[in-house]
């Protein structure tokens, strides 16, 4: 069996990418109330739909952002309630300050990871990235720090009218001329098409009785003309045998 053909990437709508900054977000958008005063234009214009605003609003007022400082002061807490005599407090100091910055990176990987998920869960990523466009065009861009893509195919209900037609569209092949074709259904008659009908049926059948009566009076009128003068001839040429005092 032969591998399927691949996909005409002609055919597939063009991808986007949605270059998104957790730093920035966290920092731009706390508190909550500022957070709901530049978004809310943007639910209003469509660019956010009513579930990505609300999950946008409950995400960045979660305490996700304190994920490393929250771990790495459990990692720097872990060493200090053992106490050994092989242990002094220098020593206790630099395994937790060790902990702790394993913790605060463990954190910092938790942070990026509930960005991650919050990304993924937005139902309108080219709207979302119009909203973003649009704040950072308010407060500015973002200067640094992690960024995290994702890639989208644009859906046709956030295509601008002239992006829908310049996509590709898919074309089925004609049918052949040889190819049958169904006879075409007659459209039910009306009443007024019957008697229509029947009045251009019996125009037409007066007009060949007028025609045809026409044509058998004429052979009528030729057959006594004929008549006639056979009998006329007769009579010419029977005079000299029956009249001889004439001649």
């Amino acid at each position: 069996m032969p591998p399927p053909p691949p996909d005409d990437p002609e055919a597939r709508p063009p991808a986007y990418v949605l270059n998104y900054s957790p730093v920035w977000v966290d920092s731009v958008f706390r508190p909550r109330s500022r957070a709901e005063a530049l978004l809310s234009p943007e639910r209003e214009a469509g660019n956010l739909t009513p579930r990505d605003y609300d999950t946008t609003i409950d995400f960045l007022s979660d305490y996700h952002r304190h994920y490393p400082i929250i771990f790495g002061a459990l990692g720097f807490a872990l060493v200090m309630p053992f106490r050994t005599p092989k242990w002094n407090q220098t020593k206790r100091i630099a395994t937790g300050c060790t902990l702790g910055l394993g913790g605060f990176a463990v954190g910092q990987v938790s942070f990026l990871s509930a960005h991650f998920n919050y990304l993924r869960s937005i139902e309108k990523p080219h709207g979302f990235r119009k909203a973003m466009e649009n704040v950072q065009a308010q407060v500015g861009s973002p200067k640094g720090g992690p960024t995290i893509q994702r890639v989208y195919e644009l859906s046709p209900d956030d295509m601008d009218p002239d992006q829908a037609l310049a996509m590709p569209q898919l074309t089925l092949p004609k049918a052949s001329d040889n190819a049958p074709s169904d006879p075409p259904v007659p459209a039910p008659r009306t009443k007024w098409d019957e008697i229509r009908i029947a009045n251009n049926r019996g125009a037409q059948n007066s007009s060949w009785d007028k025609l045809r009566q026409s044509y058998e009076r004429k052979d009528i009128k030729l057959e006594e003309i004929m008549g006639d003068g056979d009998v006329s001839s007769e009579k010419v040429d029977s005079d000299p045998y029956d009249n001889p005092r004439r001649r």
